[in-house]
């Protein structure tokens, strides 16, 4: 379950977030009614498990990003003698 509390509710109020937090749900931060961070409980037993987790969802959304684009751009038809003349001429610039 995701609770939305706005950056002012978690200012003046700030045991709404660990109640929340407390209760098992997730908090969706918002300001000006859109939302800005989300904050998720942990504990000391799962604190670095969590830190991996998100880890690798950031990664996977960043893939997913990435996919999409070359997608748009066509990449996924460049032949391999394509791929290696890119390859060759970026390695070519680095090297100057």
């Amino acid at each position: 379950m995701v609770k939305f509390l706005s950056s002012r509710d978690v200012r003046n109020t700030p045991g709404a977030l660990w109640e929340a937090l407390e209760s098992g749900a997730s908090v969706a931060l918002t300001a000006n009614g859109k939302p800005k961070a989300l904050v998720i409980g942990v504990g000391e037993d799962d604190f670095e498990e969590t830190l991996r987790d998100l880890g690798r969802i950031r990664f996977m959304r960043t893939f997913r990003t990435l996919q999409a684009e070359s997608l748009s751009k066509g990449l996924d038809r460049l032949t391999e003698e394509e791929i290696e003349e890119i390859i060759r001429k970026t390695r070519a610039e680095r090297s100057r």
